[in-house]
């Protein structure tokens, strides 16, 4: 298995968590929201790659946040970023996640 086979592996059952999005006015009806909790992609990657072979970095903005992940492939950094701005569940925390 080569290593984006290997960090494309589905998680687990255990690793998925649900919470209630969006909910109807009288609040008998929501969306389950399925999402990984942030230390589960980091046990992928201290796996996958390696403890010293990967950082993120954050970088605040007007309103959110930028996130640089960066993987250490055949000795060079190669880096992706993304931004969010903060949410409405645990603003700072979402936003970063």
């Amino acid at each position: 298995m080569n290593l984006k086979e290997k960090l494309e592996k589905p998680f687990s059952d255990d690793e998925l968590e649900f919470r209630v999005g969006a909910t109807n006015s009288d609040k008998t009806k929501g969306l389950a929201l399925a999402y990984i909790q942030a230390r589960a992609i980091q046990n992928r990657l201290d796996e996958v790659v390696g403890i010293e072979n990967w950082r993120v970095s954050y970088k605040e903005i007007n309103g959110g946040f930028i996130a640089k992940l960066e993987l250490k492939i055949n000795n060079e950094w190669i880096a992706k970023e993304d931004g969010s701005g903060t949410t409405d569940y645990e603003a700072i925390k979402g936003g970063i996640s």
